[in-house]
């Protein structure tokens, strides 16, 4: 979760799976003063997708925690604002449930790639241990 990625390709490759869903649309660009008024005024950290996108290129976003937490605040805000019962808090809701499972399964095939190096790695090693023992 936290190793970091020095080739950005997997992150970039989760970002335009994310940028994608059905409830991206109103995450994908900044939110302009003139769409919401007061916006930031209350928003501290306003983030959207393209922003996200520019720190994954700019080598800022290089791990999953640091995509998954981009990815929730960009979550919070829109809560903060609209409230969570709102239109947006709805759709926010369902990207987040969406990011959280993006996420989950990375790590899965994260986890799973790394077991496998290390079964395949520990039954070299027995082999070569074996055929020591048998000279």
């Amino acid at each position: 979760y936290h190793r970091h990625h020095t080739d950005p390709s997997k992150l970039l490759a989760a970002w335009k799976r994310l940028s994608s869903h059905r409830s991206a649309g109103v995450f994908r660009r900044a939110v302009r003063d003139g769409e919401a008024p007061g916006y930031t005024d209350r928003i501290l950290f306003p983030i959207d997708l393209s922003l996200i996108r520019k720190m994954i290129m700019a080598g800022i976003i290089v791990c999953w925690a640091d995509l998954h937490h981009r990815l929730e605040l960009i979550c919070h805000n829109c809560v903060k604002f609209n409230g969570r019962e709102s239109d947006y808090g709805i759709v926010t809701r369902d990207f987040e449930s969406y990011v959280d499972e993006l996420i989950l399964l990375q790590l899965i095939g994260t986890i799973s790639q790394t077991a496998t190096s290390i079964v395949t790695n520990h039954g070299n090693v027995g082999n070569q241990g074996s055929n020591v023992l048998k000279t």
